[in-house]
């Protein structure tokens, strides 16, 4: 996309749009997508002079990172926030616990209680059984 031209993005018969800076870098937000959905881009020049239409497919991707809630030796769950339906997993050394995550995201996962500096990791899967990349926390 060359500079200063407006950039339009078609998600079916929706359209979202934004401009670019004067190296021809953009951005555009749309919602969050499901994979295998069809977008379809636009450039547009100050002579209103409309590009052809770039063609995308949003991919099949692994879930964020789970957000996860600071962690006291006190506690007896772990918490947080991740994608709706999502299986959490905690893994303590050797052992995994889960849970899932509710249809809002947030998700709370049982756990015996740690010792201070303990280290763990906890992952989420999303409901197409891909799984995202490992979060460490630490006991406070």
């Amino acid at each position: 996309m060359g500079p200063n031209k407006n950039a339009t993005v078609q998600i079916g018969s929706k359209y979202y749009s934004g401009k670019a800076d004067s190296v021809g870098n953009f951005k555009v937000s749309i919602p969050i997508q499901n994979s295998g959905t069809s977008l379809k881009i636009t450039a547009k020049d100050a002579a209103g002079k409309i590009s052809n239409a770039k063609s995308l497919t949003v991919a099949r991707v692994a879930p964020n990172l789970p957000l996860v809630n600071a962690v006291r030796y006190t506690a007896s769950s772990v918490t947080g926030k991740t994608e709706k339906l999502a299986v959490v997993k905690v893994w303590i050394g050797k052992r995994m616990y889960w849970a899932r995550a509710n249809s809002y995201g947030s998700f709370k996962v049982s756990i015996p209680r740690q010792k201070r500096g303990t280290s763990f990791s906890v992952t989420a899967t999303d409901p197409k059984g891909l799984t995202s990349a490992a979060r460490t926390v630490k006991v406070y």
